[in-house]
């Protein structure tokens, strides 16, 4: 008949009906719906994105340069992190995720130079902007708890992308 109903299933589903240890994260981030999947509310999907050892790869994403320079995790992950998918976003605020983000202006110290990969330091300060303007109170209370704040920020003025951020937090947050 011409009106049978044809369920799809999408391959994000199919990924999360496979057993666990037989999927990765990298499944996932290779997928060209992931985004889609998440604005969508995928509830399973989002359980499966806000475990804490998801959330840790995922940050890590942002933060190690890759061997290849195939930057398409962290471009994905940058979505992910900075998109408007507040089971995510409040994932992220926790202080210990906060933490491993922030560490990213911390683990690129060479001798007295600090250096950092122009494409990851935009992905980063993408998340930290996001942060800035949907959860400002948060992000602000945990950046005045780090002692080092402006001497970490400072330390990275060469970057543009690390400076957009600085203008921003003063700017918005004075």
């Amino acid at each position: 008949m011409f009106w049978e109903c044809h369920v799809v299933i999408s391959s994000i589903d199919k990924l999360l009906d496979q057993p666990s240890d037989s999927v990765s994260l990298q499944d996932f981030l290779d997928e060209n719906d992931l985004i889609q999947e998440c604005l969508t509310q995928n509830n399973r999907l989002l359980d499966y994105l806000v475990q804490e050892n998801i959330m840790k790869q995922l940050i890590g994403c942002i933060k190690q340069c890759p061997t290849d320079n195939n930057f398409h995790n962290a471009q994905v992950v940058s979505e992910l992190l900075s998109g408007d998918f507040q089971r995510i976003q409040e994932k992220l605020l926790e202080k210990e995720h906060l933490n491993l983000l922030y560490s990213f202006l911390l683990c690129h110290e060479t001798n007295d130079r600090s250096t950092l990969n122009p494409i990851l330091a935009s992905y980063f300060s993408r998340i930290i902007m996001t942060l800035v303007i949907r959860r400002p109170q948060e992000l602000i209370t945990y950046l005045k708890s780090r002692e080092t704040f402006k001497n970490d920020f400072f330390r990275h003025l060469d970057s543009t992308s690390i400076t957009d951020v600085l203008y921003r937090l003063i700017a918005d947050c004075g």
